[in-house]
């Protein structure tokens, strides 16, 4: 008897392979880092200069050997507290933008685009630049402990997205979109 199918075969499509731990982890702390980012800004947005005040006031202690408590009020503080805000805005921005920045980059190395892990070193040296001022600076703990996050995190992501693991998951994908055209 001659058995014919009505159907045809099923194909079977390459499975996917899983996604490296190295480019996981790399991935999740490049948004770790964006998450820190833009964190700084929000910080800064929602605690505007009364955030400021305590190290402000700390800084023009140190500066001119007054108790603070004599220039909590004074046109000094003042004039302390309007510098002292803008450039905390101006570092914070930079972090928000490029922040949002390495959220986006961060989803997409993930996705194994490769160009995501190359164009993300660039804005990683800008972030490191207003992280690493900020961690010298007379800056609050909130600013401090945020951007010790995102440089940490960035530090180890730059490593781990090219370490061989995540180099071959790469390669893969870019494979896989040869053998489709």
């Amino acid at each position: 008897m001659d058995s014919q199918y009505a159907y045809a075969p099923a194909q079977v499509q390459p499975q996917k392979p899983a996604l490296p731990g190295t480019l996981k982890a790399g991935a999740i702390l490049v948004l770790l880092a964006g998450v820190a980012g833009v964190g700084s800004l929000l910080a800064n947005l929602v605690g505007g200069k009364e955030l400021l005040r305590e190290a402000v006031a700390g800084a023009l202690a140190r500066e001119f050997g007054d108790s603070p408590a004599s220039l909590v009020e004074g046109p000094m503080m003042d004039f302390a507290l309007e510098e002292a805000q803008g450039v905390v805005t101006a570092r914070t921005s930079v972090l928000g933008f490029v922040g949002v920045l390495f959220l986006i980059f961060g989803s997409f190395i993930w996705a194994r685009m490769n160009w995501a892990r190359i164009t993300v070193i660039p804005f990683a040296l800008i972030a490191f630049l207003m992280w690493l001022i900020d961690v010298v600076d007379d800056v609050p703990a909130i600013f401090r402990i945020l951007d010790a996050t995102g440089m940490l995190a960035m530090l180890v992501a730059l490593v781990i997205v090219w370490l061989p693991p995540s180099n071959r998951a790469f390669r893969a994908r870019k494979e896989e979109r040869r053998a489709r055209r």
